[in-house]
């Protein structure tokens, strides 16, 4: 039987896509995240955003494995214990990161597989105690273009992928001792600013931003690029998505 995993969506007043939506809650997500999970072998449910805590609970009963999703949004600083940056072009959605939040608090507990992709990352940052970069541009004076204006399906920077971590084993099918280097897309203003409590570290742009964290125990990984849209033409990033389903699965069984 294929695991079920369950996919944050957003959520967003119609008028984003056309005024003549104005005024309806439209729930919403690109569907190569869909596609990606499918080829990769599992099943994929969209999950709404809930202002009912007890319905956290519920929806993961009744997966196997969830995935954080990006957005056109951001997790709102006092999150991580910050005020609003006056130059930073922030754009917090508190009642979606409030209910991901919760999301991953509880499938943490449970042991279930995590994958988190972009703001999926960030998130998974901040609920364990992390704090994030607000706006790139801001507040690093030496970076990458890390918003590229090619299309999102190509690559734009290499990271370097550390040594002795999950995302190395599992990108390269083996341990790795050194440090190796892969190429991502690139579609953030934000970042991962200080890795929360029980995470580290696990890949790094050229110019240091933080590019992937993990779990010092079990699956539970964000990056802050879009496999989703990278593994028809890399191998390594298929890897990533076939083995949170193989996880997945693990935890299906248990």
């Amino acid at each position: 039987m294929k695991p079920l995993i369950g996919i944050t969506a957003d959520i967003d007043d119609g008028s984003r896509f056309s005024q003549k939506y104005s005024g309806k809650r439209i729930v919403h997500l690109w569907e190569r995240y869909i596609n990606a999970i499918q080829d990769a072998g599992g099943g994929a449910i969209l999950i709404p955003v809930s202002d009912d805590q007890r319905d956290v609970k519920i929806i993961l009963e009744r997966i196997d494995g969830l995935l954080v999703s990006g957005g056109a949004f951001d997790v709102p600083p006092f999150y991580y214990g910050e005020e609003l940056l006056a130059d930073a072009r922030v754009k917090p959605k508190e009642e979606r990161s409030k209910f991901e939040k919760a999301l991953i608090l509880e499938a943490v507990k449970r042991g279930m597989p995590i994958l988190g992709i972009c703001g999926g990352e960030q998130i998974i940052n901040v609920a364990f105690g992390g704090s994030l970069f607000q706006d790139i541009p801001s507040q690093c004076q030496k970076h990458l273009e890390h918003e590229q204006k090619l299309p999102a399906n190509q690559i734009s920077h290499q990271v370097e992928i550390q040594p002795n971590t999950l995302l190395a084993k599992i990108l390269f099918k083996k341990p790795c001792r050194k440090k190796k280097v892969i190429w991502v897309n690139s579609t953030h203003h934000q970042a991962v600013k200080k890795a929360g409590r029980g995470l580290k570290v696990s890949a790094l742009a050229p110019d240091k931003i933080i590019e992937a964290i993990e779990a010092e125990q079990g699956f539970i990984i964000g990056v802050q690029w879009h496999p989703e849209l990278l593994y028809p033409n890399y191998p390594e990033q298929f890897q990533l998505l076939a083995e949170f389903i193989r996880s997945a699965k693990l935890y299906h069984r248990e």
